[in-house]
């Protein structure tokens, strides 16, 4: 036979996640057991879930139209779904994506309550957003390397998005941007 996918949505990653703690094991434990073999990692993908919001995703867009944005990720697209409710527009949610869906580096902001609202018929929980970093080919493999020696998944997305992405401001006082 030729070998394995394991492909696992959010909710299957949660599932398997149960499985792993109660075999008393972590991800790296798994990461660990199948790199023993020859693997293939084409994606995967880290995700910060940001319930205070620390960042507004209209505000980042808004910036990021503004120029206020320092990246080497060359392709930027930005959605903002809504509907007009008595001529009023009401947001159901924005998404600003950084780098293209082919490239090996996709960073993806987003406001994850509006879309679990629309999604599941929930309650809406407008202080709810999600940073994903999704990693393809040679970066996936890296990542995973780098996640067996570190053992420190916040570090190392935050250490990403530190390295790959700046939000500007305008100064008040002046038209240089800092």
């Amino acid at each position: 036979y030729q070998g394995f996918q394991i492909l696992m949505s959010g909710k299957g990653c949660r599932n398997y996640e149960n499985f792993l703690q109660l075999n008393e094991e972590t991800w790296f434990d798994f990461l660990n057991r199948v790199c023993q073999y020859h693997i293939n990692v084409p994606r995967i993908d880290l995700a910060i879930d940001d319930r205070k919001p620390y960042l507004s995703i209209p505000d980042l867009i808004v910036r990021t139209k503004e120029g206020l944005l320092s990246t080497k990720l060359r392709e930027i697209d930005f959605h903002d779904s809504g509907e007009l409710k008595e001529d009023v527009f009401q947001s159901k949610g924005g998404s600003l994506y950084l780098g293209s869906s082919a490239s090996n580096l996709r960073l993806v902001f987003y406001e994850k309550g509006y879309e679990q609202a629309e999604k599941f018929g929930k309650e809406l929980n407008p202080d709810w957003n999600r940073y994903e970093l999704r990693f393809r080919h040679k970066k996936a493999v890296r990542l995973v390397e780098e996640l067996l020696k570190d053992r420190d998944v916040a570090r190392i997305a935050l250490s990403v998005l530190n390295e790959k992405v700046r939000f500007l401001q305008k100064p008040e006082n002046s038209t240089v941007t800092r």
